[in-house]
């Protein structure tokens, strides 16, 4: 009777260990499947924040010439209103010289024209205002002060 019980537990031992192994082969096989899953998750992720700070990057390089463009456009604006230029030609031909005197004297065109709306507002006209300008922006840059101080020297 021990020999029927010994083969009755083996036979029974067989029949579940079989099946067990089915199970935990594709249990492994599952688990390296979401192992996989997550890698290509991570990757996704890392290509997709790459891909948004290059795009950030991207918005930040266009805007930044679109503002400088925006802020030399109201300083001009701001010039526009307080000088009577002599001809049509004058505004255009004084954005001309702005843009050339920006090329000698390290200051932004922008800089220049807050510096020629300032010696506008205290009565320059159009043919003195880029005279005006250029003093004040090699003063400024000769003793490194701001140019609405230098502004404020040549026209005291």
């Amino acid at each position: 009777m021990a020999t029927l019980t010994s083969q009755l537990i083996m036979r029974l031992v067989d029949q579940v260990t079989g099946p067990a192994k089915s199970v935990q082969r594709a249990m492994k096989s599952v688990d390296g499947a979401i192992e996989r899953n997550n890698r290509a998750i991570a990757q996704t992720r890392g290509a997709f924040a790459a891909s948004a700070a290059a795009a950030a990057a991207a918005a930040y390089a266009i805007a930044q010439p679109v503002k400088a463009a925006m802020r030399f456009e109201e300083a001009m604006a701001d010039v526009r209103k307080v000088v009577d230029f002599p001809t049509p030609d004058g505004f255009q031909n004084f954005r001309d010289e702005l843009f050339a005197l920006s090329r000698e004297i390290p200051m932004t065109v922008q800089q220049l024209a807050e510096i020629a709306a300032a010696g506008g507002s205290s009565g320059l006209k159009g043919d003195q205002l880029i005279k005006f300008t250029e003093m004040t922006a090699k003063i400024g840059t000769a003793f490194d002060i701001s140019a609405e101080s230098a502004g404020g020297f040549v026209n005291s």
